[in-house]
């Protein structure tokens, strides 16, 4: 892999195994009165969500834990990391190199590259079941940028800490 590496210890949680989809989020947005976001045209049906704030996106998933009794948040930049290289520490759960057909991005191969997102579940789901973790659509994160690399060091983040906050998995016109 590139970058530098941080070791930190986590505790155990789970993840969507899909994006979340325009179909689910229409739901909570007519649910909690919200505008829906655009879809810039390339429909709805089937489609990942896409022009969603970090707020609407962790809104999102306190209405899902209201309506289900479960305990859901936006997963700490830490987590996203761990569970969409399934536990390796490569680039990507398959390895470092990009391989096509694997992702939607500018340069991998697939028929959506720098054209627009993929429907949800279109590549082959990671060894953990997860789908899509690599381009597509960026993902929000509950971490934020300051400081940069977040402390402490067990990749926890403070959920009201201000500031931009990071998003991960790329997009279908970001670079491999």
């Amino acid at each position: 892999g590139s970058g530098s590496r941080k070791r930190v210890c986590l505790e155990g949680y789970a993840v969507s195994t899909h994006e979340i989809g325009f179909d689910e989020y229409t739901r909570f947005a007519e649910a909690t009165g919200r505008k829906i976001p655009l879809d810039d045209g390339w429909g709805r049906s089937g489609q990942p969500v896409i022009n969603v704030s970090f707020l609407d996106a962790r809104s999102y998933a306190r209405w899902l834990a209201q309506q289900t009794g479960k305990h859901y948040r936006l997963p700490t930049e830490a987590e996203w990391e761990y569970a969409a290289r399934a536990g390796t520490d490569t680039l990507y759960w398959w390895g470092d190199d990009v391989e096509s057909g694997r992702a939607n991005c500018d340069g991998c191969g697939s028929q959506w590259d720098n054209r627009q997102p993929a429907p949800v579940g279109s590549f082959a789901p990671s060894e953990w079941g997860l789908y899509d973790t690599a381009g597509n659509v960026a993902e929000w994160t509950l971490s934020s940028y300051r400081p940069y690399p977040y402390k402490p060091d067990d990749g926890r983040d403070n959920p009201r800490a201000a500031g931009t906050r990071v998003a991960r998995g790329g997009s279908f016109y970001d670079r491999p």
